[in-house]
């Protein structure tokens, strides 16, 4: 079953009914993440690690929540519960948090265990987050997580290739006759995207400096 994801829609045995099934499976609607959030409710913290090793795939949750938080996400599922699909694959029994509506990212400065911005607090995080950030050991999986997604930003040479890219489709969106946007606002959008890649690696790096002991 795949289930879509909204304001007041999480993994919690009262919010099940909020969620919207998109695409049905050979479990019964509802059925499958019922099991899940009551099984989530009812696992203490010394248990999370377990729960989600054995409700998702590898490290996938935890690579989820970082990259989530590397992008500056301030209306993703960490954030504030909100934009996600959920995806159960019956045969391993597993669970996958899905993006999407992603179109406020690039925010500069998001902090990456307490996603605040502007000065206020978003919206609830999204549960499978919370409880993850009161386990240590869960919230050092994510750390780990977020390391390797700047290392892999850092590694694959990101911004040189968005420099790269933005040369090819400065050329291209002057030449789309359909574009709404102005070869001003497209150069100033591309410019503040590039200054975030070029600039996430050492904020990110900066708390999760003032996380360690």
């Amino acid at each position: 079953n795949l289930y879509e994801g909204t304001f007041g829609a999480d993994v919690a045995p009262s919010m099940v009914r909020t969620f919207i099934q998109q695409e049905g499976g050979t479990t019964p609607p509802y059925e499958d993440l019922r099991a899940f959030a009551n099984e989530l409710a009812a696992t203490p913290d010394d248990g999370l690690m377990d729960l989600y090793g054995r409700r998702f795939e590898g490290d996938f949750v935890f690579r989820y929540m970082a990259m989530d938080m590397i992008l500056g996400n301030i209306d993703g599922y960490v954030s504030r519960g909100n934009n996600f699909l959920f995806y159960h694959e019956p045969g391993p029994d597993h669970w996958w948090l899905i993006p999407w509506g992603v179109d406020e990212v690039w925010r500069v400065d998001v902090d990456v265990h307490d996603p605040v911005y502007d000065g206020g607090q978003l919206h609830d995080h999204g549960i499978l987050y919370s409880r993850c950030a009161e386990v240590p050991d869960c919230l050092d999986a994510v750390d780990a997580a977020l390391e390797d997604g700047i290392s892999m930003m850092e590694d694959r040479q990101l911004y040189q290739y968005g420099t790269d890219l933005r040369a090819r489709m400065r050329v291209l969106t002057r030449q789309d006759d359909a574009s709404t946007a102005s070869p001003a606002i497209t150069t100033r959008e591309q410019a503040q995207i590039l200054t975030f890649i070029a600039h996430r690696p050492t904020q990110v790096r900066r708390y999760l400096k003032e996380r360690s002991p």
